[in-house]
């Protein structure tokens, strides 16, 4: 069964006030067949628990740009595991959803465990299964 992932990811260079977002779209049986990037002024610091803040318009930028909706959509930060349960990924799902009226599946991938009161799960490293 042929499936496109669409991976979003944005790189801020604080000292610049600029940040570059990239969107790229993975054909299981292809490989990558599409891809895009923009450049955006950035002057939101980083802040744990508002990375949509400063993320987000990379994204509401490139997506109206992709030549057709995806399958699902990878993105580097937390979903429902946020203080508001209403991260990176909740966002982009909430966006993705009213622009095309499809239900597309939205994953948040965070590198790292995000501590905030009430969350009492361990991390878990599945590559060494610790």
């Amino acid at each position: 069964m042929k499936r496109v992932i669409c991976g979003f990811d944005v790189l801020v260079r604080d000292n610049l006030r600029r940040g570059v977002g990239a969107l790229v779209y993975h054909d299981s049986q292809k490989g990558i067949v599409y891809r895009d990037s923009i450049t955006l002024p950035c002057e939101i610091p980083y802040t744990p628990g508002e990375l949509a803040k400063r993320e987000l318009p990379f994204f509401k930028a490139l997506f109206p740009r992709t030549p057709h909706p995806p399958d699902a959509i990878l993105v580097d930060g937390n979903g429902r595991l946020h203080p508001e349960k209403n991260g990176l990924a909740c966002q982009v799902h909430q966006f993705v959803n009213e622009w095309c009226l499809n239900k597309i599946p939205v994953i948040g991938v965070a590198k790292n465990f995000y501590n905030f009161p009430g969350v009492r799960a361990k991390p878990r490293n599945f590559a060494t299964g610790g």
